[in-house]
């Protein structure tokens, strides 16, 4: 029987989280068949056309796609959903949700197979036993470096990452204005999507791949500030 998953990942304007599932892809060919990020707007005709066209050659397909992708209308794609809550947080932003959903329910109409929707949801903001070893080294260095600027009597700052190299990784701790930060959206560079959901570039791949470096050593610790 055929039948098609879609995973909801964080990510209202930008689409960093859901871009990283291109990190599965490896020798065995496994990974999501479709990837679908916030930056770009997802014609909903293509969508179900794609699907079905991909289903010819794979019963099952996965795909991933970003809580806030928008129609070509310029509406969430969740919007289609009468689950959608009309919640608006301190910074005027909805309450989105149910955007996999919204597509399965318009897979399963227009092309008549069997869809899941998959939401992680607050499960990947906890899953500390996938913390990568750079998550857990930054961590601690932005954290010190929170400290000694506040004994240094800094306030109204942050700490914040400053890339300096790729290859290898390395990045530096910087203090930057929360009014510059608070609400800004940093977006996934155009030119890192491939069209048409087909995934990212191997640009993208050569940025995000460290972050997820699993390896436990000490290079490219962050300098404090």
């Amino acid at each position: 029987q055929k039948r098609i998953t879609i995973m909801e990942i964080m990510g209202r304007d930008a689409g960093w989280l859901t871009g990283a599932a291109a990190l599965a892809w490896g020798a065995n060919h496994i990974g999501p068949d479709f990837i679908y990020l916030p930056e770009t707007p997802l014609d909903l005709d293509e969508f179900c056309e794609r699907a079905v066209e991909r289903q010819r050659t794979r019963r099952s397909l996965v795909i991933a796609v970003s809580e806030g992708v928008r129609a070509t209308s310029g509406h969430y794609v969740c919007e289609a959903t009468a689950m959608n809550p009309d919640y608006q947080d301190a910074f005027g932003h909805r309450d989105i949700s149910g955007t996999a959903r919204a597509l399965c329910e318009l897979l399963a109409l227009r092309c008549g197979c069997k869809a899941r929707a998959v939401e992680v949801n607050v499960l990947q903001r906890c899953a500390a036993h996938y913390t990568s070893a750079t998550d857990v080294r930054e961590a601690f260095a932005v954290g010190e470096a929170a400290v000694r600027a506040a004994m240094a009597g800094h306030t109204g700052v942050m700490p914040a990452f400053e890339r300096i190299g790729s290859d290898p990784y390395a990045c530096r701790i910087v203090l930057r204005n929360l009014g510059d930060i608070a609400n800004a959206v940093r977006h996934v560079p155009l030119e890192w999507i491939k069209p048409g959901g087909a995934g990212l570039t191997d640009e993208f791949l050569q940025y995000v791949r460290p972050l997820a470096d699993m390896e436990n050593d000490e290079e490219g610790l962050p300098a404090l500030p």
